[in-house]
């Protein structure tokens, strides 16, 4: 066989067998590391933000943003009736994918007389 065929075919034997190789573990002295017994998180912010925040950037085109986007927001009550409306508008939009069930009864009664007889017999 040719040694050039012969070449890439070892060059992989090799490159997968040095791949499949057991890695010897070092020994490395980890440092000591001191954990508190508790955690305590702080209480929260010292300052609170102000109702206004954004003028602080002194940006007409933002406050006039802020102000228009306050104007046209919905309330709480007034978000949480539209998506009830939403909600109850999709179960009448997929109404028809449930089975329809019917039911329906009726009775009559009557009394025939015969042809022969006549209704007064009295003539």
């Amino acid at each position: 066989m040719n040694p050039r065929r012969r070449l890439p075919s070892v060059l992989l034997a090799i490159v997968a067998f040095a791949g499949c190789s057991p890695h010897a573990l070092r020994d490395t002295d980890l440092p000591e590391v001191e954990i508190p017994e508790r955690f305590e998180a702080p209480d929260g912010p010292k300052v609170a933000a102000p109702d206004a925040w954004w003028t602080s950037f002194g940006e007409p085109a933002l406050d006039r943003t802020m102000q228009a986007a306050f104007a046209s927001n919905l309330g709480l009550r007034q978000a949480w009736s539209r998506l009830e409306q939403s909600n109850a508008q999709a179960r009448i939009a997929g109404a028809f994918l449930y089975p329809e069930v019917n039911l329906d009864a009726s009775a009559a009664h009557t009394r025939s007389v015969p042809a022969d007889f006549p209704a007064n017999a009295s003539d």
